[in-house]
């Protein structure tokens, strides 16, 4: 079944879509967020949105630079994209003799927030994140991030953006920062900024189950914190079928370049670089490639930990632009799922029934993280692509455990006393590799 076209916000206040209306937003509308790869802070998110003014710009006369647009999902009340007018381009329209089409492009947020400056004088403490916190409220943002009570370095400095100050502070558990800013219901703009812990690099194994039609399964979706993360799974089906495949420098972290918050002579803090490598195997399989991270962590034993989360033991390919062939198919969970700022940023995309010729071979199932995406209303329906992190193919515990005793010592006469026409042909061999004790 078809959505409904998303509405947008123009200052506060909801665009009627009537076409007796004289100005309305014409589709196609387009939403990008994230990143190409999820390595490194992502840029902020862009919305390009396209004005139908039928007589004069007189009728929408607040349409302008800096004007605050918000697209929302009618179906699931939230906010796809939030953000001001960057810039604007017009030209007649091909659809109406006389009309005008004005091309809006709207950044997030995080555009501004970018560009925030400030002078700290904090002592070292256990708690950055209330500092972070108060210092943010009095520029006029609010901060949703995690606590972590390991204590950060003392920090004197006339001038840094705000912004670095925050990523020295998420370093320590490889986070990101994304613009979650939104409107109440009095039309009351709060600007927000999140940050989420690193995605995960490892999952829990599989755990085979019997079914009518043969063995299984079941997947068991990663946690943050002890709270499972949202999952998005896709049947390859569902799936454009011509994706293509990379595996480059990108996908290899072997080397970081640690900078740590110090005092200098002159009363100021300044940056010391340290230099942490992964083991010598590593480095000779896939190459030195070194990033440069900042931390204000100040204990030195935390320094090479924080540097380990970066590294890299595995390059595995990666799928690019991956294409939802028909997301009609979604359920309404699964596309606000996508749409929702605070999840989409942390989902694992399943996709479920992949071919076994694909230059990354293993089990029928891919799992990566969204690392972005494009969302399209083309004015009947969404498209969305998404750019995926590197696939998982790292397990916290065994997998290969169903050995030739292991299926005969079970305690399941299903799976005990199988034959070929009862396991199925769901499972391949490559798929037992993720799969352990029950």
């Amino acid at each position: 079944m078809s959505r409904p076209s998303p509405y947008i916000r123009l200052n506060g206040r909801r665009l009627a879509v009537s076409k007796n209306e004289r100005a309305v937003p014409i589709a196609p509308l387009t939403v990008s967020w994230g990143s190409d790869t999820g390595e490194g802070q992502a840029d902020a998110a862009t919305a390009q949105i396209v004005f139908l003014i039928r007589d004069s710009m007189d009728d929408l006369p607040d349409l302008k630079k800096g004007a605050a647009i918000e697209v929302a999902d009618p179906v699931r009340p939230s906010f796809i994209h939030a953000g001001t007018v960057q810039t604007m381009s017009a030209k007649p329209s091909t659809r109406i003799r006389g009309a005008l089409e004005v091309t809006v492009n709207v950044a997030d947020y995080m555009a501004p927030f970018q560009n925030e400056f400030s002078a700290v004088e904090w002592p070292a403490s256990a708690d950055r994140r209330a500092q972070l916190y108060q210092l943010m409220n009095q520029n006029g943002w609010s901060l949703n991030a995690p606590t972590d009570t390991r204590d950060s370095s003392r920090t004197v400095l006339n001038s840094i953006k705000i912004q670095t100050l925050l990523e020295r502070y998420i370093s320590r558990f490889r986070g990101k920062i994304y613009d979650t800013s939104w409107r109440d219901l009095d039309r009351v703009l709060h600007k927000q900024i999140t940050a989420f812990k690193g995605s995960a690099r490892s999952l829990s194994p599989d755990k085979l189950r019997t079914t009518a039609i043969g063995w299984d399964r079941t997947f068991e979706p990663p946690t943050i914190d002890g709270v499972p993360g949202p999952v998005l799974t896709l049947p390859a089906s569902n799936v454009l079928g011509d994706p293509s495949w990379s595996s480059g420098p990108e996908d290899a972290v072997t080397a970081v370049r640690l900078s740590v918050v110090t005092q200098g002579d002159n009363g100021q803090s300044e940056l010391s670089e340290h230099n942490y490598r992964t083991d010598v195997v590593t480095r000779e399989a896939l190459g030195l490639r070194s990033i440069d991270v900042e931390t204000d962590l100040e204990d030195p034993l935390q320094w090479q930990p924080t540097a380990a989360l970066y590294f890299n033991d595995d390059a595995p390919w990666r799928m690019e632009a991956l294409q939802i062939h028909d997301t009609d198919l979604l359920t309404d969970d699964e596309i606000s799922m996508l749409f929702e700022r605070t999840t989409r940023y942390q989902t694992l995309v399943v996709i479920d029934g992949i071919q076994p010729n694909r230059p990354d071979p293993g089990p029928t199932t891919l799992r990566s993280y969204a690392a972005g995406g494009e969302f399209t209303w083309t004015g009947k329906k969404w498209e969305i692509s998404l750019n995926l992190e590197r696939a998982i193919l790292k397990l916290d515990g065994d997998g290969d455990w169903w050995t030739c005793a292991h299926v005969a010592e079970s305690s399941n006469s299903l799976i005990s006393q199988a034959q070929c026409n009862t396991v199925g042909n769901k499972l391949t061999v490559a798929d037992f590799r993720f799969i352990g004790e029950p």
